[in-house]
């Protein structure tokens, strides 16, 4: 009897020895499968976060492009019927940005003479430099409304924000640049259109967004709860970022550690 139950004993050890190992095995796999599972919905609720935070980014600066190709359309309409009213150019000017709080400014510029011929008789008066050509920008500083004429606009490099259009006579979207807004650094994209009439490329209208508010709209991102959203543009310049010394600066720039590649972590 004593060797019975002792047989008996080892069987059940064998039996449970291989049961426990089989069992091992299954909450192994179903381990990594669970695991595998949980990175795969968290890539899918990244890929989501990141789509919803692309598209309110989308949106708003839809809005601002809206404004520029309104206001170089309505300016080349007014042009192609006469020499308008530099006065009703720059009320309209100020009453786009007025009417979008979230506009940081907005602009135009002409070609030498070719808004009406008179360039020498507004030298140096208000939103114009000393050649006398229409290139006012209106901006917001503290709530308020200002004008200043535009600065470097026939510059390379600095000027890049009217020349680009100009030269290719598309629509363009500014890599973010700092400008000097009110005596004041500020980091922005400008969006910009063409003033074309009759064919030919006169000048530019331009609205400009500072980086801050998109970093408000990128800040509203939420990845897992805990996760933040970095924002580049498509030429790699940080537009927003958790670590605020790094906006503006290439990704070349940017120290190993401070930026990680999600898809990376999710895959560790």
């Amino acid at each position: 009897m004593i060797l019975k139950k002792g047989l008996q004993f080892k069987m059940m050890a064998g039996i449970l020895g291989t049961a426990l190992l089989v069992l091992g095995v299954l909450l192994g796999v179903s381990a990594f499968q669970t695991r595998g599972m949980a990175l795969q919905d968290g890539k899918l609720l990244v890929n989501a976060a990141s789509r919803e935070g692309a598209n309110a980014i989308k949106a708003e600066l839809e809005v601002a492009l809206d404004g520029a190709r309104t206001l170089a359309g309505a300016f080349a309409e007014l042009r192609s019927q006469g020499s308008p009213d530099r006065g009703a150019l720059l009320a309209l000017l100020k009453g786009v940005l007025a009417s979008n709080p979230y506009f940081v400014g907005v602009w135009t510029c002409w070609e030498p003479g070719a808004l009406d011929g008179r360039d020498g008789d507004f030298a140096n008066r208000e939103g114009h430099d000393a050649t006398g050509r229409f290139a006012p920008y209106w901006y917001r500083a503290d709530g308020v409304l200002h004008l200043e004429p535009l600065k470097d606009y026939d510059v390379p490099g600095a000027g890049d924000y009217y020349q680009i259009s100009l030269r290719s006579g598309k629509e363009s979207v500014l890599e973010p640049y700092p400008y000097q807004v009110g005596g004041k650094d500020v980091l922005m994209t400008s969006l910009v259109a063409p003033i074309v009439v009759g064919g030919r490329v006169l000048g530019g209208a331009g609205v400009d967004v500072t980086l801050d508010r998109v970093g408000e709209l990128a800040q509203k991102i939420k990845v897992l709860d805990r996760g933040t959203a970095t924002l580049f543009s498509n030429g790699g310049v940080l537009a927003f970022s958790p670590h605020r010394d790094l906006v503006g600066k290439k990704l070349a720039e940017v120290g190993q550690g401070k930026i990680q590649d999600l898809d990376g972590i999710l895959r560790r």
